[in-house]
Order: C-alpha cells, then structure tokens, then sequence
C-alpha cells in the first residue's frame, strides 16, 4: 500500500499544460512521475522497490494518457483519489471533546433526526402473494447490477466492494440469485445488508468547523445492498413514474430544463402585460422526513407488486445506522422516517412521496 502525496496547483497547472500535445507525452509522463512518492517513507508494505516504481510509473502513465485523449474527467477523478485529502477532525463539535463523546453525540442527533415523526406500523395485507416470473431474479440480473457498480466507492461494513464483486467467480451470481430470490419470497433480509454506516461531512470549510449545523452525513452501505437495489429498481421502475411537473431525480431531465421552462412561460405571460406571481418553497431536510407508511401506501395505490412493497417495508423497519467518528463507531439505532440515505432507489421514492403534492398544485386554478 503507497501513500500518495499531495498534488499542489502549480503541479497540476504542469501537468495540465505539459500533456495536451501528444508530442510532449513522454515530458508529462516524467513530470507525473516525480509528483509520486519514492522515499521510503511512503512506502508501507514490504513488497520490492521496483515494484514501487513500477506502479508508480503506471500511474503516471494511466494520467498522461487521460490528458491526451482529453478524459478530465477521468484524470481529476484519479487525482482526487491519490490525494486522498482528510480534513483534519476539530477537537470539539458543540464544546463536546474526545472522539467516543462525540460519536455519541451524532449518535442522539441523527436518532432525534431519523424518529422525528409518529408513523403508525404499515398496515398492508400481504396475504395471497403468489411467486411468479416476475419475482425471480435471475442470475443475468445480478451480472447487470454488479457491473452498473461504480468503482473506487466506499465499502460498507462488511469491507465489500464493488471490485470484489466485479471480478470475483462467475459462480457468485447464481449463488447471489439464490439468496436474493429467498428474501424475496420470505420477505426478509439479512442483517448485514440493513447496517448503514453514518460518516458526517464538512460542508463548508470557511464555516464553523465545530458546528453541528456545518455537516451533512454520508450513508457507507454494504455493496450487496445497493446490488439489489439496483434489481428492485428495475422492477419498480414503471410503477414509480411521476407528473412532468417534477425534474429532478428523473432520467433525461434537471434543474435546467426547469429553469428554462420557468423563464419561458414568465416571458409568454409578461409579454402580454399579465403579472406573474412566484412561491418558492424550501423543505428543511425533505428526504430524512418522508413518512413510511404513507410512502409505502402509496406505492401500493399505483400498482407496485406487493412483494417489492413487503420487502421494501421490511427494510425500512429493521434497518440500523451507526455513526462513525475518527476511528470510533456509536452504537446502532433504528429509524422510523426518511428515505435511505445514499439509496439508489431513495431519489424516486421520495418523487413518488411529493408527486400527489405536484398533482393537486396542477389542479389549483
């Protein structure tokens, strides 16, 4: 394992200028090169120092190219990776010190946070649930799902990832089908796929670094989880389409298409001497608010199989997050409002929980 160092601006303004030209690959190579640790203090793992070296000159390579094929986007995202910057931890959120405090501390604040509403336990009858083809999951689908993975992401608890699964037997995707198509029938998931790891994030660093208000979490699923999610989506994927009034968190769409069509229609109205009235509505924290069991009735009414609602249902009953700070994890606690964070199907869960909204603002005169 090499620790890399850190890329300044006045690096990266060299690299950037020194590789645009074919002609100067090799130049850019050597200068990408020399911004790659080869003291031994970097290295940390008793392999060979032409191993190191080799490695070396490979990412620098694998950068070089990346510039010349004009791939930023691919190049800054492996300089994010080999920069591998840390914002230094505070010593205090709230005046709360010593990392096991506060972890707990983040613990009691995302509890209150995530069990802020009174829902009543979802009462869905899930009686007569027949399995038929359209609950099977076959082991192609689980080869699809794990190869529309992104890689280089963070693992779950179970130290999982995306890569392990990518290039592990061909022998694991029928094994996966298995378990998938059991806790389909069963409507039941293992513990392990429900554990979310809570990590706070700095939002702004100009800001108080020992503001509570000053951090956002991020969700560390198990991949397996975001696997199935990926299954589970393409067989609600029908059932959870919503008004054209909504563009966010849609294929195709964004908040530049509304905002286009926003201007549009305040010049078609204001062209004709007619006054235009705006109300913008901020929701505080609108995904860690949705109501289960009006999220789930929901997708009953429009039609979604009940066995995708059953497991759905069970998973947002019995999932656990824990908190983790420097190098302490808080205790787990469970959850009774608000999409999964991070979740691949949680964007078009939430649609579906604001769609009625739209529909009724649309029927307004």
């Amino acid at each position: 394992m090499i620790k890399m160092p850190t890329l300044s601006h006045d690096d990266v303004v060299t690299i950037v200028t020194s590789s645009f030209s074919s002609e100067r690959i090799e130049s850019s190579k050597t200068v990408l090169s020399e911004l790659l640790p080869h003291n031994k203090q970097w290295i940390s793992h008793r392999g060979p120092k032409k191993d190191i070296e080799n490695e070396n000159t490979t990412r620098a390579d694998s950068l070089a190219k990346k510039l010349q094929n004009n791939k930023l986007s691919d190049f800054w995202q492996e300089v994010k990776v080999m920069n591998n910057n840390k914002t230094t931890l505070p010593a205090d959120i709230e005046g709360v010190g010593r990392p096991e405090k506060i972890a707990e501390l983040w613990c009691q604040h995302y509890r209150d946070l995530f069990n802020c509403l009174k829902s009543n336990s979802v009462r869905i009858n899930y009686e007569h649930i027949d399995f038929s083809a359209d609950m099977v999951v076959r082991a192609v689908d689980i080869y699809d799902a794990i190869h529309m993975l992104d890689n280089i992401k963070a693992c779950g608890m179970d130290c999982i990832t995306a890569e392990h699964l990518k290039y592990a037997s061909h022998k694991l995707c029928p094994l996966l089908s298995l378990c998938f198509n059991g806790c389909l029938v069963h409507g039941v998931l293992p513990n392990d796929i429900m554990s979310v790891i809570l990590v706070p994030v700095l939002k702004d660093k100009a800001g108080k670094l020992n503001s509570i208000d000053n951090y956002r979490p991020i969700a560390l699923a198990s991949i397996l989880s975001k696997v199935l999610e990926r299954i589970l989506l393409t067989k609600l994927e029908m059932y959870v389409l919503t008004t054209d009034n909504q563009f966010g968190f849609k294929r195709k769409h964004g908040t530049d298409l509304c905002i286009y069509a926003l201007k549009e229609i305040v010049f078609r109205y204001t062209s004709l001497n007619s006054s235009v009235f705006l109300c913008f509505i901020d929701t505080s924290k609108a995904f860690d608010r949705i109501n289960h069991e009006r999220l789930f009735v929901k997708l009953v009414d429009r039609g979604a199989p009940k066995f995708l609602v059953r497991i759905l249902e069970f998973w947002y009953a019995h999932q656990t997050f824990q908190v983790k700070w420097d190098n302490v994890v808080s205790a787990p606690f469970c959850v009774s409002n608000g999409v999964r964070l991070g979740g691949i199907l949680s964007p078009l869960l939430f649609n579906v929980y604001m769609d009625e909204l739209s529909n009724q603002l649309s029927r307004l005169q």
